[in-house]
Formats: structure tokens, sequence, C-alpha cells
């Protein structure tokens, strides 16, 4: 049974009574879990992590700062706006957001409480060669072909989709997404992605075909504009969703689970230490 959701009045009346608290908020469990983990191993019991959804960010404040509506991040950032009006708030609060669209979109004013991942999520820590092999080693098993050259093929077909992604974030045409599946084929190492058939597919699937060319523009651009490091150009999601699918067809004999599931097995394979050289973590330990 889920515990009632606190108001943005009611802690912003505790943080004032008691300014020695240490609170982090992130927006779901996934993000909440590492964090959890990662302070017990560098025995920072005194922090404690929490997701947005233990409060009650209303509507109408969603729509007052002009952000998504229904969106967990959304919500991390309207409780920083929020406790960013207090005038003399003591208390160690932390808002932390994925950066998600940032680098094209950067429509997000920054205060003292809100901070963002490094990279686009939290699952863009996975990007690591020495964490993806140790994952290919023990959960999956092992491979027969260069691990490497996977992922950087992975990666490519990652691209492809977040900036399809962007285009339409930035075109503000809000499209139904739909399953990449039938457009990505895996053999060894070797993994393409049809994007030319998906785009049309999801043009088609959000009646709006004839508007391709405004569309493919718009990716062109995204293209030119994107940054060297990946991990500024894919999608937590999409990163599991793919390598779920990946290596479900590469080894057929082993049952991965769903892909939040397969997903939480690759996060397990990160260290303290792979973490705690990043700056989000090194300001978190700072605390």
């Amino acid at each position: 049974m889920s515990l009632p959701s606190k108001t943005i009045d009611e802690l912003v009346s505790l943080y004032v009574l008691e300014p020695s608290i240490k609170d982090i908020y992130v927006e779901g469990e996934t993000d909440k879990a590492l964090l959890s983990w990662f302070l017990i191993r560098n025995n920072r019991n005194d922090i404690n992590i929490y997701s947005i959804d233990v409060v009650d960010v209303p509507h109408h404040l969603l729509a007052h700062y002009a952000l998504t509506p229904r969106s967990n991040r959304s919500k991390i950032i309207a409780f920083s706006y929020e406790l960013s009006k207090i005038h003399g708030l003591r208390a160690s609060v932390l808002c932390v957001a994925d950066r998600d669209y940032d680098v094209y979109l950067s429509n997000v004013s920054t205060n003292k409480f809100l901070t963002f991942t490094d990279f686009n999520c939290i699952e863009s820590y996975l990007i690591d060669n020495s964490v993806f092999d140790k994952f290919v080693s023990i959960v999956i098993g092992g491979l027969s072909c260069d691990s490497e050259l996977m992922m950087r093929a992975a990666i490519k077909v990652l691209r492809g989709l977040f900036f399809i992604r962007t285009a339409n974030e930035m075109l503000k045409w809000n499209m139904e997404w739909i399953p990449i599946k039938r457009y990505i084929t895996v053999h060894r190492d070797l993994i393409e992605f049809d994007e030319a058939r998906f785009i049309a597919a999801y043009l088609l699937k959000n009646r709006r075909s004839a508007d391709k060319d405004v569309f493919c523009a718009k990716i062109a651009e995204c293209k030119a504009r994107a940054p060297k490091d990946v991990r500024f150009v894919i999608r937590g999601h999409d990163l599991i969703e793919l390598l779920h699918l990946i290596f479900s067809k590469l080894k057929r004999r082993r049952c991965f689970g769903d892909a939040e599931y397969f997903g939480g097995s690759y996060m397990g394979c990160l260290e303290p230490s792979d973490l705690g050289r990043h700056p989000l973590f090194k300001f978190i330990l700072s605390m």
C-alpha cells in the first residue's frame, strides 16, 4: 500500500523547521534504487532519497511553469522552483532531473535546488566499456562476437532513434511513438536500423506523412548540432529496449525476462567507482 503524498507546503514547513535534513528527489524508482545503493556503499546514511511520486505536484503548477504534463521530470523541476521561492531555506534539498533534450531545448531555468544528470539520463552511465564487458561476461554469458563492436553498432541505432524523438520535440508535434522491433535486424555484431521505413511508419501512424520533408530536415538539423559524446544523444529506455531485443535474439536459450528486469540486471553491473568519478555523484557526496 502506497503512502499518501505530501503537499509542497507541508514539505516546505518541514524544511523550515528542520534545516539539518538532507533529502534528494529523483524521477523514479530506478533512480532512487541506484542513488540509495551508491550512498550506502559510501557510508552516507544521513541522506534520504525519494521518488518525486511522494510529492503532490498539482497539474496547474506544471501549467504555470509551462512544463510537460504527466511527466516526473516536470514535477521535479516545478518542485525545485517552488523551493527556490522560500527565502533563507537552509535545508539541504536536491532535485535531480534527467537532461533529456536540453542540448536542443534549453528552456529550464536553474536554481540552487535543481541539478541534472551528467548526461541525458541515469542509464547513460551504463555507456562504459568496463561496465558493458562485465554485463556481457556475467549476465549475458559471453558472446561469440566482439562486445565493443556490438556496442558501437547499438549506439549508432540509438543515436538515430534519439534524433527522431528530438525532431518531434522541437517541432512540438506530440506524435505517438511506435515499437522499434520490426525495424531492427540483428546478426552477431551487425545491428541495422531501417530508419527510412521507421520514419515513414511513424509519420503514417500520426497522420503526418505529408510533412515528411519538414521532419527529415529537422532530423538533419539535430544530427548537425549533436555533441560528440554519445551519452548526450541516447534515451535510457531506448538503450534498454534495444539491448534486450539484441540479446534475446543472440542468446535465445537464455531467459532475460522483460525489458525492465533486463535493465535492472545491467544497472547492477555498475560499481560505486564507476559513478563516483562523475560530477553529479561527487556533488551528492559533498552534501
